[in-house]
Formats: structure tokens, C-alpha cells, sequence
């Protein structure tokens, strides 16, 4: 899978320049934000991305609610949520969102590719479904 744009949201600086790195490394271009709101400036001025990362718990607003947000505009970016709180009520709710999976801090390099790639598909497969459903 070839992704061009990513988008890498979370508060942690550290944390944040590792998982841009690890995109870029595989030659995509990618934004980093360390707040919701920069996250949803990005989507609104560089986007569309081919995924984005995003922390359950950035600062204002959270992760979810930045999901939320594109989604009412129609915005159906895959997303892989990050988070040190992966309970089955942050399961569920980020499942709720749609095209958005969760992925527990701390996680490997090869976890958080796994997601993506699960993420895409998911989300590759719901626009052919779109498109070669009858209108």
C-alpha cells in the first residue's frame, strides 16, 4: 500500500516525530499537528490525507472529536486512533465514528502499520462499494 499524505496528530513531540518519520521513511508527505485544532486546520487546508494518526486525548478538541467533526462535514478520512486507554467504551466509540480503528499505547511499528493498512482497506473498499452501487 502506498500512502502520499499523512496526517500525525498528537501531543507528544517525541512520539509525533517518530511516527512522521516512520511515513516519511516510506515516502509520504506528512503533516504533524500537536492539537485538535491544528489537526483540523490541516484537514481543512491541506487535506485530503490518505490517513490520519491521531492521540485519543489532544488537547482541544480530543481525537474523537476531531473525528466526529469530518465526519458531519461528509469527510471520511481513515483514521487510526492512538491511546494509553484502549477499554472495549473507546473500542466502541471509535467504531461508531466509521473508517477509524484503535490502536493501544505503547505499540510496535509493525501494530500501528498493521493499522493503517486495515484502516485503507476498509475504507478503499466502502468507496468502490459507493461508486458501483446503483444511482
Amino acid at each position: 500500500m502506498t500512502l502520499e499524505r499523512v496526517l500525525v496528530a498528537d501531543n507528544e513531540p517525541q512520539l509525533r516525530q517518530i511516527v512522521a518519520m516512520l511515513f516519511q521513511d516510506r515516502g509520504a508527505t506528512v503533516v504533524e499537528a500537536a492539537t485538535g485544532e491544528a489537526a483540523l486546520l490541516a484537514l481543512g487546508r491541506a487535506g485530503p490525507f490518505d490517513v490520519g494518526i491521531i492521540d485519543l486525548l489532544l488537547p482541544p478538541p480530543t481525537g474523537l472529536r476531531v473525528i466526529s467533526l469530518l465526519r458531519k462535514r461528509g469527510d471520511r478520512t481513515p483514521f487510526v486512533v492512538i491511546t494509553g486507554a484502549a477499554d472495549d467504551a473507546v473500542q466502541a466509540t471509535v467504531a461508531e465514528l466509521g473508517q477509524a480503528i484503535v490502536v493501544a499505547k505503547p505499540f510496535t511499528e509493525e501494530a500501528l502499520l498493521a493499522a493503517v493498512v486495515q484502516v485503507c482497506a476498509g475504507a478503499a473498499g466502502l468507496r468502490r462499494a459507493a461508486e458501483e452501487a446503483p444511482g
